[in-house]
């Protein structure tokens, strides 16, 4: 699955200008919207396991439709490890470090916990084209106690770490954005290869 996921990038013959576009994408990031079509694209990648290479940017109106649809799922994932994490900031303003501990270890558990499942999450969203699909817990909780599921998010995890550092070191030279494109794109055929296994 390793050598399928970082070959997977520079298939098809658009492999550079689809490089080029979503590494745009992380460098202007903050901006907001390019993370919004990056979100969509994503969504792409997911559901495309079948193809034997990565789909085109295009359809911008779809892309942004899709990502900003994401972008509310992965809010609704995130939204209980971030009220943990406002009680472990409360507890240490309040000085309890024991209980402030508890819930910064609460707080960690509950986000590996969403990330796991929020792919899942994600393209169950997309393929039904409805918010409440990503919290249908039968098909999701199936796939994701899946050992095959299991292993690709791990390998997408070392895979999208690298890409982050990628951009974080390289990006005030572009270089970095297009290098970590590359890989958080590995990282999400990684996942998509997973899922469709676990299905």
């Amino acid at each position: 699955m390793l050598v399928e996921s970082l070959t997977y990038p520079r298939r098809g013959d658009g492999w550079i200008r689809r490089t080029l576009l979503g590494g745009l994408c992380l460098f202007f990031g903050l901006l907001g919207l390019p993370l919004v079509l990056l979100a969509g694209y994503v969504l792409r990648v997911l559901d495309a396991a079948e193809r034997g290479e990565p789909p085109a940017f295009g359809d911008w109106f779809d892309l942004f439709e899709d990502g900003a649809r994401a972008v509310v799922v992965a809010f609704a994932y995130t939204l209980v490890p971030a009220m943990a994490l406002s009680l472990s900031v409360l507890a240490a303003n309040a000085g309890s470090g024991p209980l402030a501990a508890g819930f910064a270890l609460l707080t960690l558990l509950l986000y590996l916990l969403a990330l796991y499942v929020l792919p899942v999450g994600l393209l169950r969203s997309y393929r039904e084209g409805t918010l409440g699909a990503s919290l249908d817990t039968d098909p999701i909780g199936s796939i994701c106690l899946d050992a095959r599921y299991a292993r690709a998010w791990l390998l997408a995890v070392g895979l999208g770490l690298l890409g982050g550092l990628a951009t974080a070191s390289l990006g005030l030279v572009l270089v970095g954005a297009f290098v970590g494109f590359y890989l958080f794109l590995a990282a999400w055929r990684a996942l998509s290869l997973g899922i469709v296994a676990a299905e």
